[in-house]
């Protein structure tokens, strides 16, 4: 499940970064022809095409957003792996005093 929701996440951020820069790329073009835009720069006008005011907001959506997300992936599979060590505890330790026995250290005659 968190695959499919990591998936979907990274196909909304690329939809929006793509649209992002086709806009950039449009603005920059009004630049060169000398078409006048209401914002400062091409950056600007690129991210309030997207709803987005500043850099500032756009730093705030990835930590909140994006970093969040992360934190909870890992929080969620260091448990996991926490609970699986548990569980199969026993078997690994069964398996290495096995190893650990000097006979079955001792090779077998060809």
């Amino acid at each position: 499940m968190e695959s499919s929701v990591a998936y979907l996440i990274s196909r909304i951020i690329a939809a929006r970064i793509k649209r992002m820069c086709f806009n950039l790329n449009l603005s920059h073009q009004r630049r060169v022809e000398g078409r006048e835009t209401a914002f400062p720069s091409a950056l600007m006008h690129a991210l309030r095409l997207e709803n987005i005011r500043d850099v500032t907001e756009l730093q705030e959506f990835y930590r909140n957003r994006v970093v969040f997300y992360h934190d909870r992936v890992l929080l969620s599979c260091t448990q996991k792996y926490e609970r699986a060590m548990k569980k199969f505890a026993p078997f690994q330790a069964e398996k290495i005093s096995h190893f650990t026995d000097e006979v079955s250290l001792k090779c077998a005659p060809p």
